[in-house]
């Protein structure tokens, strides 16, 4: 795989988390694309694979110093399962949990990056780092801690906004890669985040989904599967 402008990206861009809902989806009335039926519309990384609890399995960590970080498995009492914890205890740039090893490459082309984050009151962020048709690495930023858009040729970094306690972030990752970069979305390649949060579910995909559509073990709402 090769290794090898930015025009429609408002300076007050915004990535914004919501808080779960437990409303239900029998109340919304949504009319759903057509999909392929031999196709699975998701690709689960956090934890890899169609799992009730979590774990790191395919995740590496980067940090600078092992006495500054701490990256475990850990009890949540809000949503009461364990999840994993990533902290920085001085320069919260300097600890990363990534998916996956240098080595190798997510792949997968399924849009849609879905997050559960918890909001710990620090600053926090996380990159995707995506392939367009051509073959050319482009990256999104995103960041508790700035307040506008920074866009450079081959990335862009976003404020986030995140509501207090566990967040459900969603992003299209076609459509970002097209209004940024003006190039079509190829495949998502390898995700970082940094300190400092918890995290309870990462993965893609074909589209945004309400929770009842979900399989059980991806919902925001446990249930095993």
């Amino acid at each position: 795989m090769s290794r090898k402008s930015l025009d429609f990206l408002s300076q007050n861009e915004i990535l914004e988390a919501e808080a779960p809902s437990a409303r239900s989806t029998a109340d919304i009335q949504v009319t759903a694309p057509v999909e392929d039926p031999n196709r699975i519309p998701f690709f689960p990384v956090l934890p890899y694979g169609f799992k009730n609890d979590v774990d790191l399995f395919g995740w590496v960590t980067q940090v600078n110093s092992e006495k500054d970080s701490i990256i475990r498995v850990i009890w949540d009492d809000e949503v009461a399962e364990q999840v994993v914890e990533v902290v920085g205890l001085n320069n919260s740039s300097d600890v990363a949990l990534c998916f996956p090893d240098p080595l190798h490459f997510i792949g997968t082309d399924l849009p849609v990056f879905n997050l559960h984050i918890k909001n710990v009151d620090r600053y926090v962020s996380f990159e995707i780092e995506m392939e367009d048709t051509h073959g050319k690495t482009r990256i999104i930023r995103a960041a508790n801690s700035q307040s506008a858009a920074r866009l450079r040729y081959d990335s862009a970094s976003l404020p986030l906004k995140l509501v207090n306690g566990w967040n459900k972030i969603n992003i299209d990752l076609a459509k970002i890669m097209k209004k940024v970069f003006n190039a079509d979305y190829k495949q998502t390649n390898r995700v970082r985040i940094f300190a400092n949060c918890r995290l309870r579910r990462l993965f893609f995909s074909a589209r945004v989904y309400m929770d009842g559509e979900l399989p059980p073990c991806l919902r925001v709402f446990k249930i095993d599967c």
